[in-house]
């Protein structure tokens, strides 16, 4: 499976959009582009509303480095392994400490890391002074953590940035994360997009409600929400959609919530691939 060009690929291509609109589908080149601006527009909205869940399936490649905090514990092993007392040293408060190229020993280095994203789906490759890693030699748990496979190795504590990766002191981790919509999502994205380019659209009918608060008409009078009322819930308006995003985001968070607690010790870790 590839990753999609962008987010909006994971949500609404342009021909799912076009089946929604049916006899209402653009059929030039500029039709296209404006539908895609809107397709790109819903995506981004429903993103954010949903609580920034489903960013769909990303390519990222990295270069694990440094947290210069740690900077003083690293320079002491360092000197404590070049004269000869590399053991007792506790590899997590080594990781991220860049000062030249650090030993891979278990001793000096961790055996396992974070990437800096999540969720980890699966590595596509890792490079160590150039040298391809055996994918058996390592594995995804809890969709977060790059976890040492074979039972002796380390990842190196820190990596020459200014040489070019491949060159000897380099370490470079390529992977996809990320996690796609549910179809209810898909299928949302898809409705609003259409929405949108009925909306930007002479001629045709949106079913976006207008900003109008009350209307009397021939004796009968009637009230329709203001859209700031649903915009201020985190909503639009529309049901397909609003179901969505109250199913998969009922609290209204801005983000993907985590949650840490340093009294609490995680000692249980799941595999997640290969």
């Amino acid at each position: 499976m590839s990753a999609p060009a962008s987010p909006s690929d994971a949500w609404a291509t342009l021909d799912d959009v076009k089946v929604i609109l049916g006899s209402d589908a653009p059929t030039t080149p500029e039709g296209d582009a404006t539908l895609q601006t809107d397709i790109d527009s819903a995506v981004g909205l429903l993103y954010s509303l949903s609580g920034r869940q489903f960013p769909g399936t990303m390519s990222s490649t990295v270069r694990p480095t440094s947290r210069p905090a740690q900077m003083p514990d690293y320079r002491f092993s360092s000197w404590m392994a070049s004269n000869g007392f590399a053991f007792g040293w506790n590899g997590a408060w080594l990781w991220g400490i860049c000062r030249g190229c650090a030993p891979t020993s278990p001793c000096l280095g961790p055996s396992m890391i974070g990437l800096g994203r999540s969720p980890l789906i699966d590595i596509t490759q890792i490079l160590i002074d150039g040298a391809v890693v055996d994918p058996s030699e390592y594995r995804i748990d809890d969709a977060k953590w790059l976890q040492r496979n074979d039972g002796c190795g380390a990842w190196p504590t820190c990596q020459n940035l200014s040489a070019p990766v491949g060159d000897p002191c380099t370490f470079e981790v390529e992977f996809r994360w990320g996690q796609d919509p549910p179809p209810a999502g898909q299928r949302a994205a898809e409705q609003l997009s259409a929405e949108f380019y009925k909306a930007d659209t002479p001629g045709l009918n949106c079913s976006l409600p207008a900003r109008i608060t009350s209307i009397t008409r021939q004796g009968i009078s009637f009230a329709v929400l203001d859209p700031q009322t649903f915009l201020g819930q985190g909503l639009t308006g529309n049901y397909q959609i609003d179901l969505f995003i109250k199913a998969y985001n009922p609290g209204g968070q801005v983000k993907k919530p985590t949650v840490f607690s340093p009294d609490v010790a995680n000692v249980a870790r799941r595999q997640t691939w290969p």
